[in-house]
């Protein structure tokens, strides 16, 4: 079913009926169209009905009361709108939506601020991978006595990365282990925990519609 704007007799009606349509589209510009198209269709619905009563004589008075019980798109839509995008992420695995979807669900629980620092992890490590193209020498898996580094060892002074350190702190003896390996390695690993990790999100958004269902 496509989404029909109502016609208004008044031209200010009219006028106010569009930029509160408009407002609704803005909303939900992230949305994939069918759900965009769904939350315009529902609004529209409300206000169609609400002009049906005519509580007032005038035209554009019933269209405020009928705007004013919907509320403001920005603010109604927030929950719904993180919910949905939250959604497409899980079905595209893009990562500007799942980052999105995160930055909308963070004060969701502490679940979503779990997945933020997973998928900062995954982002460290594709920088840490880029810094070996740049600083092929320097950077890698770095094993020695009590340590194991993944990342840039530029000596004794400066370590970038994950490490794990001996009480003595003493770095001199780490040597890098995987070469010429560690590029196409450390892709592999970064887009296994990717896809683990979105997969883990999608199955936390189906436990959260599950239980919202009465």
């Amino acid at each position: 079913m496509e989404f029909k704007e109502l016609q208004f007799i008044d031209s200010d009606t009219q006028r106010v009926y569009k930029n509160y349509i408009q407002s609704i589209k803005n909303a939900t510009k992230e949305l994939l169209i069918e759900d965009s198209q769904e939350i315009l269709m529902e609004f529209n619905s409300h206000i169609y009905e609400s002009m049906q009563l005519k509580n007032s004589k005038s035209e554009i008075n019933n269209l405020l009361n009928a705007i004013d019980k919907l509320g403001t798109p920005e603010e109604v839509l927030k929950p719904l709108i993180a919910d949905r995008i939250l959604n497409k992420a899980t079905r595209s695995f893009k990562p500007n939506d799942i980052f999105y979807a995160l930055y909308l669900n963070i004060g969701n629980g502490i679940s979503y601020l779990i997945f933020a620092l997973l998928y900062f992890l995954v982002c460290v490590i594709l920088f840490v991978t880029f810094l070996k193209l740049i600083y092929s020498d320097f950077t890698g898996l770095f094993i020695g006595d009590d340590l194991f580094l993944l990342g840039t060892n530029f000596g004794n002074a400066t370590y970038m990365g994950f490490f794990l350190e001996g009480p003595d702190g003493d770095f001199s003896g780490a040597t890098e282990v995987l070469g010429n390996w560690f590029i196409p390695l450390m892709v592999l690993l970064n887009t296994v925990l990717y896809f683990i990790i979105t997969i883990a999100l999608s199955f936390k958004k189906n436990i959260n519609i599950k239980y919202r269902k009465p």
